[in-house]
């Protein structure tokens, strides 16, 4: 009898966490605040991206809204450096958008730019975790305040051709899962020879930044897999060249300069699984490594769930070039390799880059581009997003239902345990940084520990300008 009343206590409990959720998300049915005067409002929003989706989805705010005094306008920019920097010129002027389509990694260090949501009981802090993907929790939860809505989270995931793997791996049909795996692959895939790219066939583009998407990310993803603390937590001073662990790549090492090292082993001769080379592919190519692994030249690379959308565009670009190009068949996405093994009770960690809409001081729209923002998350909203666009949702509730599209399914299964890395600065400058020292090293000019100290000293004396000028305003 115990036992009957707990089950039915446990589903009368997931019926009020449903009608409580549901809640949450039901944005145009707040009061209107008092006082209120009855002139027009448009709603700004600024985006660099799905302009079309936006002005559809300000259409039906509009029809749910029923408020004739309201409109939206949609404005759409170049990339996130243009909005960004229009929103500060604006903002300075007292003017500027209602609501920004952005990176949340931005929203995070920039709360003082924006309007927070508070003390509503069907939008709390509470409630939004139990909606919407950690990632999500990282990057717009700050000082226990909701800084914005996510509308998807992406990260990195490996994409392979099929064909290769079947053929010339021995005993699997896939990459490995562990960084160790992918290692030992790479030695049965690449194959070097004496032409100008060195490699009859490549296994992987790794160990260099100039000539392959994403060599930043990849390394950040591997330095944060092994336990790189980047930054102290107040975000004053840097951690990355002074983390020190027993990882699964050594003994008590630096784990910063041992992901490095591990990194750039991929381009060089030296070891057995060199598989990259400066001259595999142009570094002003357009399509760099993604050049090579549609022509069948290397097996493996890695991207984001966009660049599947673009992998029809760029082999129509290589046809018009008269170059080859394998079949779409043969290209498929498996997770991010691992330190260790899932299957074997390791953890899975990559880092999950979140896209947001927030809402920008100064435009006294506030309360209405907040019941906008609550209006984009709505579940049938954020369908139809996906549906658009294919990006990974960021809400746990559509997370089975999207893990079922072909190819994006495994990007959508990573945006359930993806982690934020957020930075106390834009993370362009770290990349240059580090695309100076991974050149550096390529050539034989600089060593691993040593040029990790140096953009360790440089990012903490920038840290330190930036903070004593933040407390001198701060006292004024």
């Amino acid at each position: 009898m115990n036992a009957l009343i707990k089950i039915k206590m446990k589903k009368l409990l997931n019926i009020v966490v449903i009608i409580v959720i549901g809640a949450f998300f039901v944005g145009c049915k707040d009061k209107y605040p008092e006082g209120v005067e009855s002139k027009a409002i448009v709603l700004k929003i600024w985006t660099t991206e799905e302009e079309g989706y936006f002005k559809a989805l300000g259409r039906e705010f509009l029809s749910a809204l029923q408020d004739s005094r309201v409109s939206v306008k949609v404005v759409k920019f170049i990339d996130d450096e243009e909005l960004h920097r229009f929103l500060l010129d604006k903002m300075a002027e007292g003017s500027g958008p209602d609501i920004i389509y952005t990176k949340g990694d931005w929203i995070a260090r920039n709360t003082k730019k924006l309007v927070p949501r508070e003390n509503d009981e069907s939008f709390t802090v509470e409630l939004f975790k139990n909606a919407f993907v950690r990632a999500s929790h990282d990057t717009l939860l700050v000082e226990d305040k909701i800084w914005g809505v996510p509308f998807g989270v992406d990260s990195l995931a490996l994409f392979y051709n099929e064909e290769h793997i079947a053929e010339r791996l021995p005993d699997r049909n896939m990459p490995g899962r562990t960084w160790k795996e992918i290692q030992e692959d790479s030695e049965f895939l690449s194959k070097t020879d004496n032409s100008f790219g060195r490699f009859a066939s490549s296994a992987i583009a790794m160990g260099r930044f100039d000539n392959i998407f994403y060599g930043f990310e990849i390394l950040e993803n591997i330095m944060f897999q092994m336990g790189t603390e980047f930054f102290t937590e107040d975000g004053t001073q840097t951690l990355f060249a002074k983390t020190m662990a027993s990882g699964s790549f050594g003994q008590r090492e630096n784990i910063g300069e041992e992901a490095l090292k591990f990194f750039m082993s991929f381009a060089d001769e030296r070891f057995k699984h060199y598989s990259w080379s400066e001259f595999l592919v142009e570094f002003d190519s357009d399509l760099k490594n993604f050049e090579t692994f549609l022509t069948g030249d290397v097996s493996m690379v890695f991207g984001y769930s966009t660049d599947f959308q673009k992998i029809e565009a760029w082999q129509a670009s290589l046809k018009k070039a008269g170059k080859r190009s394998i079949s779409k068949k043969n290209i498929r996405v498996t997770y991010f390799p691992q330190v260790e093994n899932p299957k074997e009770g390791g953890s899975q960690k990559v880092i999950g880059k979140v896209y947001a809409l927030a809402v920008p001081r100064g435009t006294g729209n506030d309360d209405f581009a907040w019941r906008f923002l609550k209006f984009a998350v709505r579940k049938e909203n954020m369908q139809s997003f996906f549906k658009e666009t294919k990006l990974p949702t960021a809400r746990l509730d559509l997370i089975r239902e999207q893990e079922t599209e072909p190819h994006i399914g495994i990007f959508v299964r990573q945006a359930k345990f993806a982690e934020a890395n957020n930075f106390p600065f834009s993370k362009d400058e770290f990349k240059e940084h580090l695309t100076d020292l991974v050149f550096q090293i390529n050539e034989g000019k600089k060593i691993y520990k040593k040029g990790l100290e140096s953009i360790a000293e440089q990012i903490d004396a920038r840290l330190k300008n930036f903070f004593s000028r933040e407390k001198e305003l701060n006292k004024k």
